[in-house]
């Protein structure tokens, strides 16, 4: 093993005619003029966003030269991949229209986006019924309830046979485990984190349909974390908006097709800007000039969150990820060609010193000596574990 790919994979999920495709071209065309991406997955769901985060840059006062993504005026554009996952329809668990293509989506992503339509304009189904016609919890829970029914069947296929086998072997009972839910994407530290999480029995075959359910849904809050955005908030009033907040603090209101208006009218030169206030550098027409105004009152509005800070917010608060930036010189935060900060890795929060090198190379775990922070030019060990922003360098025999 050489090089690791350290990326993140935010998977988006919703039920049909919900604006995912919308919020997908919006969340991946402002990356389309970024350029280079390390992404080897090149489908035709896949695209690149990217998080915002300060660049360490402005503390040395040299311009930083990075790999991927790039910097604008001190702030880190760090690219994250966003995975389209197939429309998700009632019933779908069930093998309706929800195949392997599903699965190979759910496993590659390192948390979800639940996409709902905050409006309430469509049902269950997607069909159009009128703005508040359906209670976005039902829509959540209806879509979580998919998800949820989908790994338990992964889970229960098979289980009399593997459980009565398992038992008789008697091998570490978190490895035992893993070969079970190894093929929705698990990995050990998954299993232990579920098994740390869950009261389960000591034996396989004692294992009820209450306690696999658990397991599955504990696939969407220990394993991956999902969250819940609502789309078309700006058919919303204001104070319905607030209302739909205090009910779901955890959610976020967005409008994925003013935010594709916004894009649009910055690369057909109308506007120089994504954040209001904004004057169009064109001449524009009266309804032009109409709609920017509305989407502008809509943008200020504290209930919204617009897309950039939406991935930024997920990544470090819903997902407890920071970014550090490995260096080969600790002095002037250098790669070995003289790169000033060439790297961001977006990792999670715990990650250690050494944890960091195998990241950055396998030779460069195996031969760990120690590491230096960037900032303080002290000595750390193996052990020590990262900060949000850490510069470091690893000393390796390598």
């Amino acid at each position: 093993m050489g090089m690791h790919s350290v990326h993140v994979s935010i998977g988006l999920v919703g039920k049909p005619n919900v604006g995912k495709s919308t919020l997908f071209s919006a969340l991946c065309s402002t990356a389309a003029d970024i350029g280079d991406y390390p992404f080897t997955t090149i489908k035709p769901n896949v695209g690149v966003s990217y998080i915002s985060v300060e660049c360490p840059h402005t503390i040395i006062g040299e311009p930083c030269n990075p790999r991927a993504g790039m910097c604008l005026n001190g702030k880190r554009l760090i690219p994250v991949e966003i995975i389209d996952i197939p429309g998700l329809i009632r019933g779908a668990s069930r093998g309706k229209g929800m195949g392997n293509e599903f699965l190979e989506n759910i496993k590659e992503s390192d948390a979800i986006i639940l996409i709902y339509d905050a409006s309430g304009s469509t049902d269950l189904d997607g069909n159009s019924v009128g703005v508040a016609s359906i209670d976005p919890e039902e829509e959540i829970s209806m879509v979580r309830g998919e998800l949820v029914a989908w790994a338990e069947n992964k889970i229960m296929d098979g289980w009399d046979r593997f459980s009565k086998r398992a038992d008789l072997m008697g091998e570490p009972y978190d490895r035992t485990l893993l070969k079970k839910v190894s093929s929705a994407g698990l990995n050990l530290a998954d299993v232990r984190k579920i098994i740390s999480a869950h009261h389960l029995p000591d034996k396989f075959e004692k294992f009820s349909p209450d306690v696999i359910h658990r397991i599955a849904e504990s696939f969407y809050t220990v394993v991956k974390k999902m969250v819940s955005v609502g789309n078309r908030a700006d058919l919303l009033e204001e104070k319905d908006r607030r209302n739909l907040l205090l009910r779901m603090p955890e959610t976020r209101l967005i409008s994925a097709e003013y935010e594709l208006a916004i894009t649009k009218a910055i690369s057909a030169g109308f506007l120089k800007t994504r954040d209001p206030p904004y004057n169009p550098v064109k001449a524009v027409t009266e309804k032009q000039r109409m709609a920017f105004r509305k989407i502008e009152a809509f943008f200020r509005s504290s209930s919204v969150t617009r897309l950039d800070s939406l991935l930024t917010s997920i990544i470090k608060k819903d997902m407890d990820m920071i970014v550090v930036y490995p260096v080969y010189d600790e002095n002037h935060w250098t790669d070995k060609d003289g790169n000033v900060l060439p790297d961001a890795y977006i990792v999670k929060k715990g990650t250690t010193a050494l944890d960091l090198a195998y990241m950055v190379h396998t030779d460069l775990g195996k031969g760990f000596i120690r590491a230096i922070d960037g900032r303080t030019k002290r000595v750390i060990g193996q052990d020590h574990v990262l900060s949000d922003g850490d510069v470091i360098r690893i000393v390796s025999q390598t």
